[in-house]
Order: C-alpha cells, then sequence, then structure tokens
C-alpha cells in the first residue's frame, strides 16, 4: 500500500500481483459479526474492477466494470454497454429503433421506448419485435 503526493494530489494506491487468486489488488470492508460480512473493491486479472460481496456464505458480484467501459448489474459479465439482472427504468423517447442496433446475437434483449406511440421495442433473434 501507498500513501503519496506525486503528481500535487494526495493519493492511495494498493498494489499487488496476481498470486493465483484471480486478484491484482483489492480493497475489503469487513464487519466483526460472527459470520463476517464483506464488501470489496478488486482489480481483477479478467482486467475488471469489481465491487464484491460476501454475504457470510457466497461471493455476490453486484456491480462489475470491464475495461472496455460495459458495466454490469448484477450479473458477473456483460454482453452489452450494461447489463442488469433485475429491472431496468428505460428513457422515454419517440423513435423507432435502427435495424443495426439489432443485427447480432449480442445485441438481444436491447429495448427501447416509443413513448408518442406507447410502444416497447425488444430485440430479438428476428429482429425489433414491437409490444
Amino acid at each position: 500500500m501507498e500513501l503519496s503526493n506525486d503528481m500535487g494530489e494526495a493519493s492511495l494506491a494498493v498494489k499487488g500481483a496476481n498470486t493465483g487468486s484471480g486478484n491484482y489488488s483489492l480493497l475489503a470492508l469487513r464487519s466483526d459479526e460472527s459470520t463476517p460480512k464483506i464488501w470489496q473493491l478488486a482489480h481483477k486479472n479478467s482486467n475488471q474492477l469489481k465491487f464484491e460481496f460476501f454475504n457470510g456464505s457466497s461471493w455476490l458480484e453486484p456491480l462489475v466494470l470491464a475495461a472496455n467501459g460495459d458495466v454490469s448489474l448484477g450479473a458477473n459479465t456483460s454482453q452489452s454497454s450494461v447489463e442488469i439482472n433485475g429491472y431496468l427504468k428505460v428513457s422515454l423517447t419517440s423513435a423507432s429503433p435502427p435495424p443495426a442496433d439489432c443485427s447480432s446475437a449480442d445485441h438481444r434483449g436491447r429495448m427501447k421506448v416509443d413513448a408518442a406511440a406507447s410502444i416497447l421495442y425488444i430485440c430479438m433473434d428476428s429482429g425489433w419485435v414491437a409490444k
């Protein structure tokens, strides 16, 4: 661990080598309960930044940030810019989505709402489906 003022700003650096556990470095916040709960921010060898939670019996990954900017909420990996395991509130717009935004398997599950026409568009294997 390193505290420095290298560039005129105070910083805390946590550095580590991959020891086989998959972590380069991590910052952990632990409870002192009989079954400890742990929140940690971990830099992984997969070049991801993960906010992880240990609930006393298993690890959960409520937030994962990938090096390419993809964000995963409640899922361990993301196949889109944002992937959510749970509910999603979609911003309202008044336009139909372009076919190019639903042209590959990685696009499946995308949604867009046309508020003016009260249509929910969902990207499926056959392309955009209006509901």
